[in-house]
């Protein structure tokens, strides 16, 4: 990219929202440019990049219909790829960063004047990993200390941090949406790092071992197994698992989005039955959807029931962003119905 360049973008949603998509047109102002195309979960990245037009005045510029929810993106200058400059975004997992865009209005939307809920980061000792490390805390509008509520363990994907779910996944608008909306409880949401080490070894032993401890003198939280649940994407989804297996005593309930299951399998071959209840969602384009269905094929041999199920979308936060409401929901009635 060449220095000289002046960036900024313009993204936004034109148009109303009918039975048509609306019209969102993507803009970067990159005069000095040969060509700037858009990748991203609406074109299959690089496989159906599409071309941006320029302008007189230098700005590039598309728009094109897109359904409702959330969209990950990036442009390619001149060959170089890169985050929208002026527009939401986070870490990529590869060492860069994505844009997104969420169009319309879904359950991520907060009702006008709701109260929030707060969002906290903290550097948690750790003598499994040798180092502090990241966590964040959503706590609930109005939470006390010492209040008895459940705790959601929500799990990132690999090469990512706790800030996937806050950022990109917008977890704390999600939960202050639906909680505005009377459709769930008030719960708090510990999110945890991993990094690139999937949910075994020194990641299980911080967040089964040292971090309940944290939790209970930080927050005055304790909850009991019926009032603890798991949840996580990608590799997440799959640490959802890994952690109800081997923590049995720990955890309530556990629900996977799209869950890269790899050792786990060996696992499950000897399993006479799971410790709590399992929910399994994937997209059927996704590439982690044959291990899911070797999981519940495993599963179902050995007479254990789970709730899965397969549903149009990839490995994206297009379809993860479509997921949270139900995935919040399903803890959220877990909990509830325990003793």
């Amino acid at each position: 990219m060449k220095a000289d360049w002046v960036l900024a973008s313009t993204l936004g949603a034109l148009g109303a929202a009918q039975a048509m998509p609306a019209s969102t047109c993507f803009r970067l102002d990159a005069p000095q440019a040969r060509e700037v195309f858009l990748a991203g979960e609406m074109t299959g990245w690089d496989a159906g990049k599409l071309p941006l037009q320029r302008g007189a005045d230098g700005a590039w510029q598309r728009c094109l219909p897109l359904a409702a929810g959330q969209w990950v993106y990036k442009f390619v200058v001149d060959g170089q790829w890169m985050a929208d400059p002026t527009a939401e975004g986070d870490d990529d997992g590869r060492g860069g960063r994505h844009s997104y865009v969420f169009v319309g209005e879904g359950e991520w939307t907060v009702p006008a004047g709701a109260p929030r809920g707060r969002l906290e980061e903290h550097r948690v000792p750790s003598r499994a990993w040798g180092q502090p490390q990241r966590v964040q805390v959503y706590l609930p509008p109005g939470w006390q200390r010492g209040q008895a509520l459940p705790v959601l363990w929500l799990l990132h994907g690999r090469g990512m941090s706790p800030d996937q779910w806050s950022r990109t996944g917008r977890i704390a608008d999600y939960l202050d949406g639906l909680q505005a909306r009377g459709e769930i409880s008030p719960m708090v949401v510990v999110m945890p790092s991993s990094g690139e080490v999937f949910y075994t070894d020194v990641s299980q032993q911080h967040i089964a071992e040292e971090l309940p401890p944290w939790l209970l003198a930080h927050y005055g939280l304790g909850p009991g197994r019926a009032q603890t649940a798991l949840a996580g994407m990608s590799m997440g989804g799959s640490g959802a698992l890994q952690l109800l297996i081997d923590r049995p005593q720990q955890y309530g309930f556990a629900y996977s989005l799209s869950g890269a299951f790899r050792g786990v399998l060996a696992q499950v071959r000897t399993l006479k039955a799971l410790p709590a209840p399992l929910v399994l969602r994937t997209g059927r384009e996704d590439h982690v959807t044959p291990s899911n269905r070797e999981l519940f094929r495993l599963l179902s041999q050995r007479g254990i029931t789970v709730d899965y199920l397969e549903q149009a979308g990839g490995h994206s936060w297009h379809y993860w962003s479509g997921q949270i409401g139900d995935m919040l929901r399903a803890v959220d009635r877990r909990v509830r119905a325990a003793p």
